[in-house]
């Protein structure tokens, strides 16, 4: 898992090299995106940038659920399939539902020959290869450089609107970060003695907190969440006490941090004063990565069997 983290600002660059063969689909009105696990908290940032870049409508939904209903979809809708392996069995399920059903599918995976990219009418192939260890890392992030350039190029054609320009700035700005040896054993320390560990992140970075949760979760068995941050205030405050660690990711209101901190809990900032300053839009390529070596960091702790964690296999069915 570490060597692949530290991969990842040349995964970047690898996707975008990759991304001037991609076929784009053609008159799309609406969008629906799928995935599991850390491929759906990509699909819920790939909203953002469909949406809020392309201006196109996109609902996002788990693959295991998706296209449950024979229902009438707009036409020239498009499903995105995402998947690390292109081999899940509930991500290509959900496709051939889409398929019955007159939907236009699109599979975005980061293996070349796989069954989902010959299930799919058209597929996009990122630059991150194949992942050895379970928790994913340049996979996740490689679907997020995937799904930029997509929305991207909807809007702006092939030349994407300078999106591969802002790739290049968060490649470099990880690599520059991930090569001073960033270090985390205050904050790991802090997170190993919690008995549960909470994410706080809005906007953008919202998807890269749940999948930074998701990690943590698999590798060190710690329940772990991830809230917008004024949701916290919204029940799951209920949680909060000097055994619990939060972590706060980008900006965070000081009303929310005041009242975890009424709580007994200090929270663990990760924002502009230790995370490099990128433009909005390419922030979750940089705030991912700080999160990986924050799991890897208390699973060294924990002495959990980082790469294969229990339970856990890296494919979920052929």
């Amino acid at each position: 898992m570490l060597a692949e983290i530290f991969e990842q600002p040349d995964v970047y660059l690898e996707t975008v090299r990759r991304a001037s063969s991609w076929r784009l689909p053609a008159r799309i009105s609406s969008i629906v995106a799928i995935g599991s696990g850390s491929s759906f908290n990509v699909a819920l940032l790939a909203r953002h940038y469909l949406e809020g870049i392309a201006g196109i409508p996109t609902r996002v939904s788990v693959a295991s659920e998706a296209f449950r209903y024979e229902t009438q979809h707009p036409e020239r809708t498009l499903a995105i399939a995402l998947s690390h392996s292109g081999r899940s069995r509930d991500v290509r399920a959900a496709v051939a539902r889409a398929k019955r059903q007159g939907v236009r599918t699109l599979a975005i995976t980061n293996i070349e020959i796989s069954p989902l990219t010959r299930d799919a009418e058209l597929a996009f192939v990122t630059g991150a290869g194949v992942e050895l260890a379970v928790p994913s890392t340049k996979g996740f992030t490689a679907l997020i450089v995937a799904v930029l350039l997509l929305a991207s190029s909807l809007k702006n054609g092939a030349k994407n609107g300078g999106a591969d320009r802002l790739v290049g700035k968060a490649s470099r700005a990880t690599r520059g970060w991930l090569e001073k040896g960033p270090r985390f054993d205050r904050a790991a320390d802090t997170i190993a003695a919690a008995k549960a560990v909470i994410f706080l992140a809005g906007d953008i970075l919202y998807p890269v907190a749940l999948d930074g949760a998701l990690k943590l979760l698999e590798i060190t068995y710690l329940p772990a969440f991830a809230y917008p941050p004024r949701e916290l205030l919204h029940g799951p405050i209920a949680l909060v006490d000097s055994e619990v660690a939060v972590v706060a990711l980008g900006t965070v209101s000081e009303d929310v941090l005041d009242a975890v901190r009424k709580r007994g809990a200090a929270p663990i900032m990760l924002d502009s004063s230790t995370i490099p300053r990128v433009p909005r839009i390419v922030r979750p390529l940089v705030y991912a990565p700080p999160l990986q070596l924050l799991a890897h960091a208390v699973g060294k702790r924990l002495g959990r069997s980082i790469d294969s964690p229990r339970s856990l296999t890296k494919v979920v069915g052929d």
